[in-house]
């Protein structure tokens, strides 16, 4: 995935994550503005962001970004949290805990 994609995501995400909010992937995908992401495809992207914070030792910023209808991840992001951050739980519990962390880290000083 281009790097520069990444940082433009993650730049979309952040101010998403001071301000304790969350955005749809359809949001998402029009404030990138890549005619290759749509909200039917952002996982792969939002993964790639999850990866490249755990790296830095940061939360998962991904995890902010939802569907529409239920305010809640894809399936397959709480499988991710789950092997970055080696945690069992129920998927919820699991959303919630890396949700109330990334809003935490980003939180305005």
């Amino acid at each position: 995935m281009d790097p520069a994609v990444v940082e433009r995501a993650r730049q979309i995400l952040i101010p998403i994550a001071r301000s304790r909010q969350r955005i749809t992937y359809g949001q998402f995908a029009a404030q990138l503005a890549d005619p290759e992401i749509t909200a039917m495809n952002t996982a792969p992207l939002l993964s790639r962001v999850c990866e490249v914070e755990a790296e830095a030792g940061r939360p998962l910023l991904g995890v902010v970004a939802v569907n529409s209808h239920n305010r809640r991840p894809d399936a397959a992001l709480y499988d991710l949290v789950r092997e970055l951050r080696g945690w069992d739980g129920d998927d919820e519990e699991v959303y919630l805990k890396e949700l109330a962390l990334t809003y935490d880290y980003w939180r305005p000083v």
